[in-house]
């Protein structure tokens, strides 16, 4: 990207827009190896440095590198660069708790990824129950609780809160049956019964 960027003479979007239509030739093969993976992500990349702000690259090649071919490290690597340079596109974290769930198997970060997107001007409300189950499947239902509550406390949709009441009280509940379970282990460890 360094020498592009020297080579580009002011014109380092153009570039980038070459070699996006060269990775777009590449992603519509029919079977793409690990070695085009790879060379995608190098593609994405080096486009992503020419032109941070070119969102469309962050959202085709996350998606890609996890559909296309299984690089779920390398999709986040690219999708974590456009949220550094991109901090207002929701989709972007989105994508990104979408790889830690389905590609990682972490709902927790997934849960994380998924309320940072719920936070940005424009995310779909439901990126905020999302969180809150992936919150809760992670055995971390007090931050299921927080985000709904703050969620909560800045809807003024009436029927926004209503349904954000009946999901925080499902949490609250699931808090709760958490720390009994947590404090019978505690007691069963000290005790040595139950």
């Amino acid at each position: 990207p360094e020498y592009l960027q020297l080579t580009s003479v002011g014109y380092r979007e153009l570039v980038a827009d070459a070699l996006w239509l060269q990775a777009i030739q590449v992603m519509g093969e029919r079977k793409i190896s690990e070695a085009a993976g790879r060379w995608l992500y190098r593609a994405f990349d080096i486009i992503t440095t020419l032109d941070p702000k070119f969102v469309r690259v962050y959202e085709a090649g996350g998606l890609a590198l996890t559909t296309l071919v299984v690089l779920p490290s390398q999709s986040n690597q690219l999708l974590m660069k456009g949220v550094e340079h991109n901090p207002d596109e929701w989709k972007l974290p989105f994508y990104l708790g979408i790889n830690y769930f389905f590609e990682l198997y972490d709902d927790a970060k997934a849960g994380e990824y998924m309320a940072q997107a719920s936070r940005i001007p424009g995310a779909p409300p439901g990126l905020v129950s999302i969180a809150a189950n992936l919150f809760a499947s992670a055995k971390s239902p007090q931050q299921a609780v927080d985000i709904l509550a703050t969620a909560y406390h800045n809807t003024s949709d009436e029927s926004a809160k209503k349904l954000l009441e009946l999901r925080l009280k499902i949490m609250l509940a699931e808090r709760d049956v958490v720390m009994l379970e947590q404090a019978i282990n505690q007691y069963h460890t000290v005790q040595g019964r139950l």
